[in-house]
């Protein structure tokens, strides 16, 4: 089977390393998979859709997989008259189709649609709140085989934060958390890897922590499984997620996590982490504490977990799932 994947763009998010996991595990199994982005320096609509319709005429796949709320409506308007099915991926944790612009476009688009899927619970609901009639396949992002615990604890003390620099991720409570506890102990290195200059209004941020080492916007990795084996705990301050697959990727890589309480609910109760209330710092700072204050019965109980991670959110039955979404197309 040939498979296109359209992204909003080349950069280190949630979609684009679930899209990349896939990707991987169809061409193990023997299928083609490219990947296609709208990309930003095509800002204009009609290049946009030039782009995407000549990517799709060229590589001429059997379905075309699309990724949040931009790659979903370009897919489907750039696949009309050529016969190739679409099925459209629900990734974020904000409520889309409460923005009357993008429900009504869904309205129009929906009879180019073959199929919906999304990646938490909290989506099907909103989805079919807007579209009751909808059928919407749950498919959770899935964590790739590269993800695994490391050998040995690594020698620096490195909390480790994963994601674009938005305001959803809030950053600046992670950087008041993080400037506190490296002030009561210099050993723990705080780091932050993942695309900055995305918000303007964090710009200020950004450039307080420049020349700082233990405190530091370290920019995006290719390659996060290593970034992961490197850390002790995975700092997560967002204030919501769809189905973050940073927090499995930390899950499976038996590192503990400290998260918000309202991305934690979404997690299974077994995976090991402590929760803080979003948006504060002094909650934050506690969390972080107790984690760093008992770290090796936390990574003890977090790399037994790690297997269970992969059995049950592992890529392979990930891929597997969207090949029957695909199958029931043909």
């Amino acid at each position: 089977m040939r498979i296109l994947q359209v992204l909003l763009s080349d950069r280190i998010g949630g979609a684009e390393s679930a899209a990349s996991s896939l990707a991987s595990e169809w061409r193990a199994n023997g299928h083609q998979s490219a990947t296609v982005y709208l990309d930003a320096n095509r800002p204009r609509p009609l290049s946009r859709l030039r782009h995407i319709s000549a990517e799709i005429r060229a590589y001429r796949p059997d379905v075309i997989l699309s990724h949040s709320a931009l790659p979903n409506v370009y897919a489907r308007a750039a696949a009309i008259g050529l016969g190739t099915p679409v099925v459209c991926v629900l990734h974020s944790a904000a409520r889309d189709f409460d923005d009357l612009k993008i429900r009504l476009t869904e309205r129009v688009l929906r009879v180019r649609t073959a199929a919906v899927v999304a990646v938490s619970a909290s989506q099907v609901t909103e989805y079919r709140t807007h579209f009751p009639d909808a059928r919407v396949d749950l498919i959770p992002n899935g964590v790739g085989r590269r993800f695994s615990p490391a050998g040995e604890a690594p020698p620096d003390f490195k909390v480790l934060s994963i994601g674009r620099v938005v305001e959803q991720k809030d950053p600046g409570t992670w950087a008041r958390i993080a400037l506190r506890m490296h002030t009561e102990d210099e050993r723990l290195q705080f780091t932050w890897v993942g695309p900055t200059g995305m918000d303007h209004k964090l710009a200020s941020l950004e450039d307080s922590l420049i020349g700082c080492r233990a405190v530091r916007f370290s920019g995006p990795s290719d390659d996060v499984a290593t970034e992961l084996r490197g850390a002790r705990v995975l700092l997560h301050t967002a204030h919501r997620e769809a189905h973050s697959v940073a927090l499995l990727e930390a899950a499976a890589s038996g590192v503990p996590i400290v998260c918000t309480r309202d991305v934690g609910a979404g997690l299974p109760d077994w995976v090991v982490r402590e929760e803080f209330i979003a948006g504060n710092a002094e909650s934050g700072y506690l969390a972080v504490k107790q984690v760093v204050s008992q770290i090796e019965g936390y990574e003890r109980r977090a790399r037994a977990a790690a297997a269970q991670i992969v059995r049950e959110f592992g890529v392979a039955a990930c891929a597997e799932r969207y090949l029957r979404v695909f199958e029931r197309l043909g």
